[in-house]
């Protein structure tokens, strides 16, 4: 899809846009997927920092999930039953803000970076 939905940081998402029934099966196949290898996740960050209503419909209906870890703001904020935290940065550096969270991509990076 080539959506930005809520957070529109990317015109690309494998959620934004979709429809709510097929987002509900990624979600759950997902979860799934991750609680057979004993990781049980109660923080999502969408796939290309792009997500719509339907992903939080999704995720309030297929798991436990209450926190989204990917948004554009200054400070946490709490909003149709899901806390937001902000990702401001790609690296780290100081910033004026209360929390700061950054978005790493280990495939795209070398020990000097880490």
């Amino acid at each position: 899809m080539k959506r930005g939905g809520l957070n529109p940081v990317n015109k690309r998402s494998e959620f934004a846009g979709v429809a709510y029934d097929e987002q509900c099966k990624k979600i759950k196949h997902g979860i799934q997927i991750l609680n057979e290898h004993n990781i049980f996740p109660d923080i999502f960050f969408a796939p290309s920092h792009t997500f719509d209503k339907n992903t939080l419909l999704a995720l309030n209906q297929e798991s436990n999930i209450c926190i989204i870890c990917d948004t554009v703001a200054n400070d946490v904020y709490y909003q149709d039953g899901f806390y937001f935290i902000p990702q401001q940065s790609g690296h780290v550096r100081k910033l004026p803000f209360c929390v700061v969270t950054f978005c790493y991509h280990p495939n795209m990076m070398n020990v000097d970076t880490f």
